[in-house]
Order: C-alpha cells, then structure tokens, then sequence
C-alpha cells in the first residue's frame, strides 16, 4: 500500500492529483478491501493537501514582496505605494520594495505585473487609468478584469473644476449655462489625451448636454499655467497643482470631481451636488496582484492595507498630497472596478478617443 509514499509527494499538487487517479483505478476493482484503502488514503491525500497550502500561505512572505509602480516617481499611485509599503512591511515582517516601470500612461507596469508568478512576490500599483486604458489601445497583451486580482483601493483623489479669475462665474451650476449659451466656445485645459483630468471634462460635458473645447498639454503644470494666463478659460486639474493658486485669487475653483468632499478642502462642494447629480471621478490608486495569486495572501494584504490606511499618519500624509484614504478592498474594489471599465468605456467610444 503506497499510503506513506503519496504523504511524501503531497507537497505538490501534481503528484497528490496522479496518485488520487491511480487510487480510483483500484477501486473500481469490486473489492471492499481496496475500497475501504482508497477511502483511507483519498482522506489522507485531501487532509495533507491542505495542510501543504495552509503551510505553503502561512510562511509568506519568505522574500522581498515587489511592487511595480506603473508611473514616474511623484504622481499618487507612486506616493501612495510608498506611503503604505514601510508600513506593510513592518506588518509583515518582510521587505517590501517599490519599482517604477513607466510608460504607455500605466500599460508597461500592467503588462510586467500580468506576465509575473501569482504567489503574491509581485504586486502591481496604478491608478484610474488601468480602467481607461483598455479602450484607448487596441493591442493591450493583457486583460484588466481577467488577468489581475484586486487587493485595495489605496488613495481617492479629486480633480478639480476651475476657472480663469476673469471669467465670472461662481458656480458649477453657471459654468453649465455659460456653455449652453456659448456653445464650441468654452475651453477646458487637461494633462494629456486619455488622462483623468481629460476624462472628466468629457464625463462632464456629456452629462451636462454641452459642448467643450479640449485643450491638452503634455503634464499638468502647463496646463495650469495657461489657466493662469488666460489662454485656456477653466481646467479640470489636481488639487495639488491647483489649490494654490486658488488661495491666491488667480483661479476660481467650483467644485472637486469625487462623489463625496474632500477632508483637505470640505467647504468645496461636489459637482454632483453643485448641479449635476451623479457626477464622479477619482483620480485614484490601487494594488492589484497577478490573477490566480492565493486567496488567503490577497485577503491578508487587504486586511493589512485596510488598518494601514485609518492610521492619522497616514491620513494626514495623504491629504497633503490632494488625496484621502479609500479603503475599498477585494470585492467591494473588484465591483469598482467593473463599474469604472464601464463608464469610461462610454466615455472613450461617445468622444472617438484612441492613444494609439
């Protein structure tokens, strides 16, 4: 009777597998004897496969866990994988380590992190533009929904509708109407095609029913600046390249993009609640892992990331960054992340977008 030898081989799942099917061509022989063996031995076969996993997923991590940042060092999904990752470390005794692979506005850093062994060693750290991207390029070698296993929704960030000081409108409610009145005649400034800040000019529009005239600059910080000549008359923007400005009385900020109001700024109103209910965008980030990394590692992240992030320190880095904590994790940021594939996919086809 093999019994000993297939508790030897049962750190592997192959050979568990073979041997069980070995088993089960015995016991179709009519023989009560060999029966009550297999019984034996497939209980033994199932208690021991499960304690190999259980061991296997306890001992993580026993190496430096990665995580790819799909982004140039400064931006939030950057900042906000480095504000967490010291602290996920401590708290899984290990070493974590941040590696940005830019590129392709976050498909480089998606690509590597799809193509990586799903034992949780490699995790991906990106923003809204993983929602946005699939249908900006046509060739993508990888599946957002399919290819990757949501952890936690990191940081929320607002963008933020303004205007040029010598436009005199006060409210997202006269923006409306302006626009409705001057149609074709309205410009908005944005960091780039296929960016949040652009993307939220087009949601914007659409729900609206008006039309606006999209200015984009190569980064954020042109952009501003032609809000701040003149050239461009509002510009939906980060807090962080925006708010500055505003306290000073060069711009006029109306509203933050996000469905609730940002703890930075909580006198600034929503534009959902300012005249367009419904109305949400966040420029978010978030840790993804390969698809089919193990359960138990995912939720152990997530659970990690969730008590990281109610810390005040935390909290408070993030705000002085333009951002808040979110704290969506595993099937409630999964679920997010459908509805947001989703709606910008309206978004790109309704405005014939393309990167590419």
């Amino acid at each position: 009777m093999p019994s000993l030898q297939c508790a030897a081989q049962l750190v592997r799942v192959a050979p568990v597998m073979r041997h069980a099917a070995a088993l089960m061509r015995v016991a179709l022989r009519p023989r009560l004897g060999v029966l009550a063996r297999f019984a034996g031995c497939a209980h033994l076969a199932a208690a021991l496969c499960t304690q190999a996993y259980a061991t296997d997923d306890a001992s993580w991590p026993q190496k430096p866990i990665k995580i790819i940042v799909a982004f140039s060092p400064g931006g939030i999904a950057d900042i906000s994988a480095r504000l967490v990752a010291n602290r996920l470390a401590e708290r899984l005794r290990g070493s974590v380590v941040i590696e940005n692979r830019a590129g392709a506005g976050g498909v480089i850093g998606a690509e590597l992190v799809s193509r990586a062994p799903a034992d949780g060693y490699t995790l991906l750290a990106t923003s809204i533009s993983h929602t946005i991207n699939p249908w900006m390029y046509r060739s993508l070698s990888y599946d957002t929904r399919r290819d990757f296993a949501a952890i936690a929704m990191i940081a929320d960030a607002p963008n933020v509708l303004a205007v040029h000081s010598g436009l005199a409108l006060t409210s997202v409610r006269e923006y409306i109407e302006f626009a409705r009145a001057h149609p074709h005649a309205l410009t908005y400034a944005s960091s780039g095609i296929g960016t949040s800040t652009h993307l939220s000019g087009a949601l914007f529009a659409s729900m609206a029913g008006i039309d606006l005239v999209h200015v984009p600059y190569r980064s954020g910080g042109p952009a501003v600046a032609e809000l701040l000549s003149g050239q461009v008359q509002s510009a939906f923007s980060p807090t962080t390249t925006i708010l500055a400005h505003a306290r000073a009385g060069r711009v006029r900020v109306l509203a933050v993009t996000t469905a609730n109001r940002y703890a930075g700024e909580p006198d600034l109103p929503t534009i959902a609640e300012s005249g367009l209910p419904g109305y949400e965008v966040s420029a978010w980030s978030g840790l993804f892992a390969p698809a089919h990394t193990p359960r138990i590692i995912i939720e152990r992240l997530a659970s990690d990331l969730s008590a990281i992030l109610m810390e005040p320190a935390v909290r408070d880095n993030l705000l002085a960054q333009g951002a808040q904590p979110a704290r969506r994790v595993t099937g409630e940021f999964d679920a997010f992340v459908a509805s947001e594939l989703e709606k910008w996919r309206a978004v790109v086809v309704a405005n014939k977008m393309n990167a590419e």
